[in-house]
């Protein structure tokens, strides 16, 4: 218990970086509001004594608020920092993606969620006057990247004239030859559109377009060009602002894509071995024997449908989908490949002790994706057969799953839920000649940020009731992984934080309430 300046100084040593890995572990049995709580109790203690407080405490305060999604906690915490004097936070570029990062959450989870009351607090927009904005804003030390999360804040939540001011000012330091610098500029266009602004988004790409004489460099390599494509509004502009040498990139960025869902590859003729002269199909497929076969079949067929290569795509075209007919289509996918395998490269999430222990016990582990339409079922939500087409689809039929912090013995809500699609399972072997056995992780679809993971869940293919997951998890809870043939595959979202949370997940069916026909 802090009583004097020496144990005030004790607490906040080495400005609260101690605290704050204290408080970073104590995530996984505590909840952001039970800290949230911690840390306003000491603030008003040091206050009472008279004893010192440093600004960073009052930031940790505010960061953890904002994980929170707590606006009281917020104004309380940024008013203690306001009367320290401290000219701009130490970790503003924390507390930027903290609040992002809650927001998207309370967005996806409640489509209804209005977010005008944290705006006030920010912004000041339709409430008191409140310059945090402004705060935030000085402390990314002009960083691009941090810059470019504050504006996608401040579109999520429907700041106007400070999103318009700030813009203004990201665009003095926009970069057309560096690809990162369009990257982030594109990811605030494509918030804006995902937050129904598509007017704003449009005015965003035009101020680009003239700043970069007529064109938007590096749009096709964008995290989400579909979603530019398929924005009635900005859609329909793209041809008016880039040059032609841009469009037909963009042209090809599409039909690249739909080939890929189609399973076809293009190959250069050996008298031109640089060119796009014919397609080729799967290996080993019946397609290849049928030499008179078209590419595609007035019944629909393709030569590229037996092709495992084409759920990767499938999934990056509908995966996130607010649509169940569209989500459909990676079920169906699903049991087009029932019993075949897909290679995958494993990003495990350990530290560099325990990875060394992996090397050592696993020094040549290969990983596989077994496509299986909801390997977890659960029993309160069971699946219909797969001749039952009576049911339209739903949440359960479409294997979705939510995985929820387990927390002083409740699931939490928040930033570090997962809200995901069930894929299959993952197996495992030690070595090329060891047999491949049932690792206990299930493979899935982040529906939020638009990424394949694996989940421990302890099961490979069953029926669970809802609860909390197995905590035994060999190579930690959540795996990042990709197809072996995908090197580059990346999160459609910029927004996707490290995956900390090391604790158990509750799991049960996601009741999705974003979904529409």
């Amino acid at each position: 218990m802090v009583i004097h300046s020496e144990g005030a100084a004790r607490l906040q040593v080495n400005n609260c970086v101690v605290l704050g890995n204290a408080l970073q572990r104590c995530q996984s049995h505590n909840t952001y509001s039970e800290i949230v709580a911690v840390l306003s109790d000491i603030i008003a203690r040091l206050e009472r004594l008279k004893l010192p407080i440093y600004s960073q405490l009052c930031e940790l305060g505010i960061y953890y608020a904002a994980l929170d999604l707590s606006i009281p906690a917020l104004h309380h915490f940024l008013r203690a920092w306001q009367r320290k004097t401290a000219k701009r936070l130490t970790y503003g570029d924390r507390i930027v993606q903290a609040l992002t990062s809650a927001v998207n959450a309370k967005l996806f989870e409640t489509p209804n969620y209005d977010p005008s009351p944290l705006l006030a607090e920010i912004t000041g927009e339709g409430g008191v006057p409140s310059d945090m904005h402004t705060i935030l804003y000085q402390s990314l030390h002009q960083n691009q990247h941090d810059f470019a999360a504050l504006l996608r804040l401040l579109a999520g939540i429907g700041s106007d004239e400070p999103l318009y001011e700030f813009w203004a000012a990201f665009l003095q330091t926009f970069d057309r030859k560096d690809p990162d610098s369009c990257r982030s500029a594109y990811s605030v266009v494509l918030i804006l559109i995902k937050a129904g602004r598509s007017e704003t988004a449009l005015d965003f790409l035009e101020d680009i377009s003239k700043q970069c004489n007529g064109t938007l460099p590096h749009i096709k390599n964008s995290h989400d060009l579909q979603t530019l494509f398929q924005d009635p509004v900005v859609g329909k502009s793209l041809a008016n602002l880039v040059n032609d040498e841009c469009y037909n990139k963009l042209l090809e960025a599409g039909f690249t894509s739909m080939e890929q869902r189609l399973g076809i590859t293009w190959q250069g003729s050996r008298e031109k071995p640089n060119s796009k002269a014919h397609f080729g199909v799967t290996l080993n497929s019946f397609w290849a024997t049928l030499t008179d076969q078209p590419l595609l079949t007035i019944d629909g067929d393709c030569a590229g449908y037996d092709d495992i290569t084409r759920l990767y795509p499938e999934l990056q075209a509908h995966g996130c989908s607010k649509s169940r007919q569209e989500l459909g289509q990676v079920v169906d996918l699903l049991n087009d490949h029932d019993g075949d395998v897909y290679n995958v490269v494993v990003q495990l999430n350990l530290n560099e002790e325990q990875w060394k222990s992996f090397q050592t016990e696993f020094p040549s582990a290969e990983f596989r994706w077994c496509p299986q339409r909801s390997p977890i079922e659960f029993s309160d939500s069971p699946l219909p057969t797969l001749t039952d087409q009576s049911e339209q689809w739903t949440p359960a039929s479409l294997g979705l799953m939510r995985a929820r912090p387990y927390v002083n013995g409740e699931p939490q809500a928040g930033a570090n839920g997962l809200h995901l699609m069930q894929l299959g399972y993952l197996e495992m072997r030690r070595g090329p000649n060891e047999p491949w056995k049932p690792s206990g992780y299930i493979v899935a679809w982040d529906r939020q940020f638009g990424e394949t993971i694996a989940l421990f869940v302890g099961e490979y293919s069953a029926v669970i009731a809802r609860g909390a997951a197995s905590a035994n998890a060999p190579f930690g809870t959540v795996m990042s992984i990709r197809p072996f043939d995908k090197p580059h595959a990346l999160p459609l979202s910029p927004d996707r934080q490290p995956r900390v949370f090391s604790g158990r997940y509750y799991l049960d069916v996601d009741p999705s309430p974003d979904l529409g026909p």
